[in-house]
């Protein structure tokens, strides 16, 4: 089941990846990545060791919206995580 995190479309909040369990980016730490959001608002994400941040705002209430993160390593590894946000009346 995927990850389903609630939020007003007023709401600006920081959103965190941790890939702390990927073994991979133990050896090849991520070095930049990509945030998708179609329909929400989304600021440059930053990476600190194997988490990735970023914010996420805006949105319509009574959507759901996929939010995908795709961390890249400076040798061309990469991954992909997501999970939904539900933009809810405050």
């Amino acid at each position: 089941m995927m990850l389903v995190v609630q939020k007003t479309a007023e709401e600006i909040l920081p959103y965190e990846f941790d890939f702390g369990d990927w073994t991979v980016f133990d050896s090849f730490p991520i070095t930049g990545a990509t945030i998708v959001a179609t329909g929400l608002t989304v600021g440059t994400p930053t990476v600190s060791g194997k988490i990735v941040q970023v914010r996420i705002s805006g949105g319509t209430n009574g959507q759901v919206y996929n939010v995908n993160c795709k961390p890249i390593t400076a040798d061309g590894y990469k991954g992909e995580v997501q999970f939904k946000i539900a933009i809810v009346n405050p």
